[in-house]
């Protein structure tokens, strides 16, 4: 009885032991870990990211890395040689993060350039620009560095070399971020063609829309016509319908070109524009890199429609041909030259 009384004592206390090995390892290796994480946060950013008495630290965005390959002039002179590098941009970034900032531009200009050969296409020149433009550069660390405060949030002491390591680490070079350069993959000829389509579709509305403008307004005057005896007030009206069968015929003559799938949209575009396009292309900057027909190859706004005289501008407008917002151009009786105006309210 009592033999196995003690037995079952000295097991019990193995077990104690047992576990509580396992919960001193575990603890170990936890510390292990935070002493790993603390030293590297603090190589980078220094003591002042730890809040004593709390587990956190200050987040921040990572740099990225980059073997160093070579020394700051071997690096500067394969990035001029092969990406056409400025002076000026490499002096910028090596007088900050040195030849490990530099090996950074060139992984990633030399990896943007393979995706742009896997698409069949040259990298544009601009992607090496926009990338050194675009750098973040850190300088080295000021600040000294607080062990105390380091080894109170680690939760226990670090050695001397440890201490020695760090310290040589804060006073290297400071360190460059490069967002990494976009690659559009080329739009496809069908959706160049879909693309294209949509615009003349778009001009084909607006040109729809004023021949509707233009039919009511010579319908209205017509009836005006008929109860007017007034000889100006006649000849306000006839000058009206005279620009109004004008731009009617201008505008017909646009929609006919553009009907068909041959057809041409020269006219239209240029009554109408092909701000459309302009649109389309900031909200998919992929397409902009398309080949277009040469009408919507180059920005256009609509032409200005020309009207002859202040009361003929209050005439279409009264008949809602022309609206706040547009822009004419109107004959100046003292110059004998047309002036550009927007209509306002």
């Amino acid at each position: 009885m009592a033999a196995g009384m003690w037995q079952g004592l000295l097991a019990g206390y193995k077990d104690v032991e047992e576990k509580n090995a396992a919960r001193e390892a575990k603890e170990e290796e936890l510390m292990e870990k935070r002493k790993s994480l603390a030293l590297k946060i603090a190589a980078l950013r220094g003591t002042n990211s730890f809040s004593v008495g709390t587990s956190g630290t200050t987040s921040g965005g990572s740099a990225g890395g980059g073997a160093t390959g070579g020394s700051i002039e071997h690096q500067a002179q394969v990035l001029k040689s092969q990406f056409n590098v400025s002076d000026d941009a490499i002096a910028r970034v090596a007088g900050t993060a040195g030849a490990t900032g530099l090996n950074q531009a060139f992984e990633i200009l030399e990896r943007t350039r393979q995706r742009f050969s896997d698409l069949g296409q040259p990298m544009p020149e601009d992607v090496v620009t926009n990338l050194f433009d675009s750098a973040v550069l850190t300088g080295a660390p000021e600040d000294d560095l607080d062990f105390g405060k380091l080894e109170e949030y680690i939760g226990g002491a670090l050695d001397p070399l440890e201490r020695e390591l760090l310290t040589v680490s804060r006073s290297s070079t400071g360190q460059a971020y490069f967002p990494e350069p976009s690659v559009l993959e080329p739009p496809k000829i069908e959706d160049l063609d879909r693309l294209e389509r949509r615009a003349i579709n778009d001009a084909s509305q607006k040109a729809t829309i004023e021949i509707q403008n233009i039919n009511n307004a010579l319908n209205n005057i017509r009836r005006t016509e008929e109860s007017t005896t007034d000889p100006e007030a006649l000849s306000d009206l006839t000058q009206t319908k005279t620009w109004l069968i004008s731009r009617q015929a201008q505008v017909k003559d646009a929609l006919d070109s553009a009907a068909g799938d041959g057809g041409n949209p020269t006219g239209l575009v240029g009554l109408y524009g092909n701000e459309f396009l302009q649109q389309m292309f900031e909200a998919d900057p992929r397409l902009s890199g398309g080949v277009l027909s040469s009408v919507f190859q180059e920005a256009r706004s609509a032409t200005p429609k020309r009207v002859d005289s202040i009361p003929q501008l209050r005439n279409l407008a009264r008949l809602g041909v022309i609206s706040v917002g547009d822009t004419v151009e109107i004959l100046d009786p003292a110059t004998g030259e047309y002036v550009l105006q927007t209509i306002g309210e």
